[in-house]
């Protein structure tokens, strides 16, 4: 783990960065500038920011609810995998002690294993979901679970 990492809530200033990683990340599902302008100015929904010497390097995007936090996108610079960035981030999402939810191609098997090592279980399968034929799972991460 990287030290001195810093976690904050994103700014506007930090848009442009997220749609760079949106398009290196996401390729055709990736959130437009217009879309991460709509999200950032939506109070139902948190963009968080991880920084690490005043460089962006990764980003978590969720949807508030009453009793859930749904996971829209969370993305980390390749030069910054395998650091436990992403764990970072869920684990800041698990401290809200609201159930998580969210739904992730069934071929992102890189994704779908991360899910899983932090207690999000498979709950439904959307098959054909995407537009390239994949199926989506659909996981949860219960607050209540341990």
């Amino acid at each position: 783990m990287l030290k001195n990492l810093l976690i904050r809530p994103a700014d506007q200033k930090d848009l442009n960065d997220i749609a760079i990683f949106e398009n290196r990340f996401f390729l055709n599902d990736c959130y437009s500038m217009r879309n991460l302008e709509e999200i950032f100015h939506n109070s139902n929904y948190q963009i968080i920011i991880v920084e690490y010497e005043q460089k962006n390097i990764a980003y978590l995007i969720y949807m508030k609810s009453v009793d859930f936090n749904e996971i829209l996108k969370i993305g980390v610079d390749e030069n910054y995998r395998n650091l436990k960035i992403g764990s970072l981030l869920i684990d800041l999402l698990k401290q809200k002690k609201q159930n998580i939810l969210l739904e992730v191609s069934d071929l992102n098997t890189n994704a779908l294993n991360f899910y899983l090592k932090h207690g999000f279980i498979k709950q439904n399968i959307r098959k054909r979901y995407y537009a390239n034929g994949s199926d989506a799972i659909l996981m949860i991460w219960k607050y209540n679970q341990t």
